[in-house]
Formats: C-alpha cells, sequence, structure tokens
C-alpha cells in the first residue's frame, strides 16, 4: 500500500497493542523527579515541576494469533493519538515559523492514513505454536525512545524483533523527549482527548533549572535519565505483574489501577460479554502456571539515541528508588546501542555496574553489549574517542574465563542518525528509500543475531568496509570508503 511502511519479512505475523498503567500508589512529592520547572513558554503553567510520575505508557509488539477468530485490521495507525497534539509537538520542538506550520500540519493531513504493517489488538500467539516447538515463553525486549522520538517512531524494527519470535516493549518517555504525551483514560469515549495533562516537547527555554547546577548545560538531561530509568523499571514490573497472574473477567468497570489498553482498548471489564476483549487478556495470562513471556532471564534492551543513553544508565547504576519502592536488579543480558548520544554521560565510563543478582538464574558478568554507530556520529570527533572508552571498559570488566568478547561496536557506511527510525523510509521509493530500507535491513539482522546468538556469522554475510575516511567535493567533506549499507567493525 501507497501510505504504509514496508512488511517485514518473519516467521510470526505481528500484533500491536497499547498498553498504560497510572501512577497512583505513590505519594505526590516522591512522584516529582528533580527540581527542574516550567516556564510559561513550554505550553503549561509556569512553576510547575518539569518531570513528574503520572503514568507509563508503552507499545507492545509481539507474535500474533490471527487465526480464524481474528475480526481486527491487519495494519495500525504510525501516529499515535491524538494527531493534531502531535503535530503541535514537533512544531514546538523545531520553532517553526507560521509558513513551517502549516507545512507541519499539510504533512499532518498525509500522516493521518500513514500506517504500519500490524494486526491491531491481536492476541498474542501461544508459546506452544513457536517454530523450534520449544514451547518456552517468548524473550522481552525493552526500547527507549530518543529525542523527539515516540513509542511508535521505530515500528520497523520492533516488527522486525516481533516477526522472530520477541515481545518488544516501545516505551513512551514521559520527560519532555516526546513530541506530545497525554494522560489517557480507558474509558471508552473518554481517552485521547486533548485535556490539561499533557506534555509538550520541552527545549532549554522551557525549564528553569535549579541554580545550584551552574551553567552545567546537562543538568536537566541528568534528572531525565533517572525518570526514564523509573519509567522503564516501572513498565516491567507492570508487564511482568500482566503476564504472572490472571485476568479478572468478573469486572463491571474498568480498572485505571492495574495496566490496561488504551487507544481503541480492547476493555478489560464486562469481558462476560466481550468475548474478543476477553480472549485477547487471556491470550496474556499465566497458563498452567507458565509465563509466556519470559521476564525472569534473558531480558534484552534496545534504544536509539538518549535511549541508549538511557540504557548504558540504566545497566550503570542502581536500581532507582520511587518513595519507599525498591525495584530489583533487572536480568538483562543483551543491550542495544543504536547510535548513542553521550554527552550527557560521565567521562572516562560509564562501566557496567557490578551487583549481586536478584535472579539466581543470571550471571554474574555485564551484558553482552552491541553499538551500532551511523557513519555521522562516527565522523563526529570529539563524541567517537568516548564512545571506544566505553566499549574498551565494557569488554575489560568482565571476569570471564572463556575471554569472551562482551561488547562490539560497528558502523553502516552512509547511515545516518534519523535512520535508526521509520523516518529514515517515512517515503520510502527511489534511492533515499532503497537505501534507508538497507540500512534497518541490517541493522535489525544484526541485532536478531546479535541476540539469538549467532552474531559472528551474520556479520560475515555482511560487506564489510575498511573504516579509513577520505575526503570528496570542492569543501572537503569527510566520509567513510565504502559504498551505502557497508559495515564497519570497530572492536
Amino acid at each position: 500500500m501507497f501510505f504504509t511502511l514496508p512488511e517485514v519479512a518473519g516467521k510470526y505475523p505481528v500484533g500491536t497493542t497499547s498498553f498504560a498503567v497510572p501512577i497512583t500508589n505513590v505519594e505526590e512529592a516522591d512522584r516529582v523527579i528533580g527540581s527542574a520547572t516550567l516556564r510559561a513558554s513550554s505550553g503549561t503553567q509556569a512553576g510547575t515541576p518539569a518531570l513528574k510520575l503520572e503514568e507509563v505508557a508503552f507499545t507492545a509488539f509481539y507474535p500474533a494469533d490471527i487465526s480464524s477468530r481474528y475480526r481486527g485490521p491487519r495494519t495500525t495507525s504510525w501516529i499515535p493519538k491524538p494527531v493534531d497534539g502531535l503535530l503541535r509537538g514537533y512544531t514546538h520542538f523545531a520553532g517553526l515559523t507560521f509558513v513551517h506550520k502549516l507545512l507541519i500540519y499539510f504533512l499532518g493531513t498525509l500522516a493521518r492514513i500513514f500506517r504500519f504493517s500490524a494486526y491491531r489488538n491481536a492476541r498474542l500467539l501461544d508459546p506452544k505454536h513457536r517454530s523450534d516447538a520449544s514451547g518456552q515463553p517468548w524473550p522481552l525486549v525493552i526500547f527507549s525512545h530518543g529525542l523527539a522520538g515516540t513509542r511508535t517512531s521505530y515500528t520497523y524494527l520492533c516488527s522486525r524483533l516481533a516477526s522472530q519470535g520477541k515481545v518488544v516493549l516501545a516505551l513512551e518517555h514521559r520527560d519532555g523527549t516526546g513530541p506530545f504525551v497525554l494522560t489517557r483514560s480507558p474509558v471508552p469515549g473518554v481517552g485521547g482527548k486533548d485535556g490539561s495533562e499533557h506534555i509538550l516537547y520541552l527545549n532549554p527555554d522551557d525549564i528553569e533549572v535549579d541554580a545550584k547546577h551552574g551553567k552545567d548545560q546537562f543538568a536537566f538531561r541528568i534528572e531525565q535519565l533517572y525518570f526514564r530509568r523509573l519509567e522503564t523499571y516501572l513498565a516491567y514490573t507492570a508487564f511482568k505483574q500482566l503476564v504472572s497472574s490472571k485476568c479478572d473477567t468478573t469486572l463491571d468497570r474498568p480498572d485505571t489501577q492495574q495496566l490496561h489498553a488504551i487507544d481503541d482498548g480492547p476493555w478489560n471489564f464486562k469481558l462476560g460479554s466481550r468475548e474478543e476483549d476477553r480472549l485477547f487478556w487471556q491470550s496474556w495470562e499465566v497458563n498452567n502456571g507458565r509465563a509466556r513471556v519470559e521476564c525472569e532471564k534473558d531480558i534484552c534492551l534496545a534504544g536509539h539515541s538518549f535511549g541508549a543513553a538511557t540504557l548504558l544508565t540504566l545497566l550503570t547504576h542502581p536500581p532507582p528508588l520511587l518513595g519507599t519502592q525498591k525495584f530489583p536488579q533487572l536480568p538483562v543480558t543483551h543491550v542495544i546501542a543504536l547510535d548513542p548520544w553521550l554527552e550527557p554521560l560521565p567521562s572516562p565510563g560509564p562501566a557496567p555496574l557490578r551487583v549481586e543478582s536478584s535472579f539466581s538464574s543470571q550471571p554474574r558478568l555485564p551484558p553482552e553489549l552491541l553499538v551500532i554507530n551511523s557513519e555521522t556520529f562516527t565522523l563526529w570527533k570529539e563524541h567517537f574517542p568516548k564512545l571506544e572508552d566505553i566499549v574498551n571498559i565494557w569488554n575489560n570488566s568482565a571476569e570471564d574465563q572463556s575471554n569472551k568478547q562482551r561488547a562490539h561496536l560497528l558502523t553502516i557506511v552512509r547511515c545516518k542518525h534519523i535512520s535508526f527510525s521509520d523516518f529514515g523510509i517515512f517515503f520510502h521509493w527511489g534511492r533515499a528509500g532503497r537505501e534507508g530500507r538497507k540500512y534497518l535491513q541490517t541493522i535489525s539482522d544484526l541485532s536478531l543475531a546479535f541476540v539469538d546468538g549467532y552474531f559472528d556469522s551474520a556479520l560475515r554475510n555482511e560487506s564489510i568496509a575498511s573504516g579509513k575516511i577520505e575526503t570528496y567535493g570542492k569543501k572537503g567533506r569527510r566520509r567513510l570508503v565504502g559504498n551505502a549499507g557497508d559495515v564497519v567493525v570497530h572492536t
């Protein structure tokens, strides 16, 4: 279809559902993170806290059961609702003029009908139907978006992972890095309206930072990283509870205190008379004492740009605190950092945290780390040496008698920072579209191979470039030697 993102190939059809859980069991003062406040330019009342936990939301991508009982659509809207709010957020993010705003809203008319291939609100496929006949629970991946990203900005990559048998939770960060987020209601006909509890993208001029931070330009970013870590732990905790329990089929009204579906449902009440909704919720519940999604071990974290920085700080700090609530360390074994933005992170470092795992099956080794860089970030002179230091620290931090390499650093030739998201294939025709699809294909191929344990063999199938730099054009610009999509292996 002309207005549908390219389909992904895989073993399983992909389903998608968006969930949210309110943060109501914590004192209001404890839900305020950091000391930054908002200015009037943010579109919100001046002086209010810039970072306050209200709810956590994410879109799940997963292997879907599309047996004869499925009656829903096979495509899903690419832009999260409400579209007008999202467009307003992007114009605020870019500081656009009136003429540019008109252009954005014109493009927004097209965006309303832009879709990606996924079975919306389909049931989770029972792991007993796995292609390898193992019956093992589906592995879990948690994805963190970058600046100005959303929970659906990386649908190609998330769908590719899901099509190969992963359950991916694409987080919607409410720290002011998304263009527009809204506290939602699970009540039909109420959720999705642009009410007062919404957050636009927070530019530096929108923030008043505590004077004790002096001129630290990254002071607010550091507070955002703590906020994002909390969101990651809260999303994981809520999702783990969902797949570790039985759904309540006796509710007469929406359960707003637990994880619930948003946007168009499926709603979690009156399930006795809502068979399709009941089957959906029951597809996630524990079956014969066994969860259908593996949350106790072997979790993969993935993220792009500021999202990749989020993962690095999550793995180099102890679990965050939320009032009196304590979290166990996440049982992470693999980390995929896509074009990580490192400027808010300490230097040298960061190094993986050494902790006693609360999950007995987890090794006491740092997770394996895969870093895939764009050519743009690799040629960033001040940035790349810092990234190399992190990878070297990671490789030298493990007391692993097998001497297994625990961190890999790659660059994709001609790849840009935007190429890791769907924006690189938004218009998927012509040379740019072909190259955009090639970048995402390579990124997803290597990511899957890394998680599933055949990374070295997958890398041998790629076209490898030398990593040498050449100058070109009258202005003597720098670029890597090679063709678009070639892979440079640094470590």
